[in-house]
């Protein structure tokens, strides 16, 4: 064989055993690589249940604090529903009382109208009752009156007064601060 045979066997033969080691070589990094993968699969696995994990707990979160809030809200419309009943019957006693005071008035204006005074009580001079000359329509056996100068309840308030049903005329001035009257009905101005 000539040296160039030789060399060229040799080198063929190298050629081969370097061919030989870098397939073995190939052959490790692939298989390395493969369990590289594999591990990065199981991690991804792994990452995808704590996803799937963090989404429910975040729908079961969402669910309390949604159920937490309309819970919340169901209470503060509660309380704003008895402060409206509170209020609503606050205005009907209002409504009420301004329906008393608005009857009185009109009882008042009537009065005012036709000259009279409805009956018991105490009326002021010049508000309630207008000075003039008065006499009771029906008298009760006890009827009862007294011009007043002003309404502490004491004896020195009394400027004049009248009992029975033959006393029961009587003239209001415009000084006096009150007119009171009990058991005689209602009194008719007749001057």
């Amino acid at each position: 064989m000539t040296a160039v045979a030789v060399g060229a066997l040799l080198l063929g033969g190298l050629g081969g055993a370097i061919g030989g080691v870098r397939a073995a070589d190939d052959q490790d990094r692939v298989d390395a690589l493969s369990g590289e993968v594999s591990g990065l699969e199981g991690q991804v696995a792994d990452l995808e249940g704590e996803v799937a994990d963090t989404r429910a707990q975040a729908a079961d979160d969402v669910a309390a604090a949604r159920d937490q809030a309309e819970s919340a809200v169901a209470a503060e419309n509660a309380a704003t529903v008895a402060d409206l009943d509170a209020r609503a019957a606050d205005l009907d006693g209002r409504e009420a009382a301004v329906t008393a005071r608005e009857d009185a008035v009109t009882v008042l204006e009537q009065q005012a109208a036709d000259g009279s005074i409805p009956g018991d009580g105490v009326y002021l001079v010049g508000e309630e009752v207008a000075p003039g000359t008065y006499r009771a329509q029906s008298p009760g056996e006890y009827c009862y009156w007294e011009r007043l100068s002003g309404l502490s309840g004491s004896f020195d308030d009394l400027i004049s007064n009248g009992l029975g049903p033959a006393d029961a005329a009587v003239t209001v001035s415009a000084s006096d601060v009150a007119f009171s009257t009990e058991g005689c009905g209602t009194w008719a101005r007749i001057g």
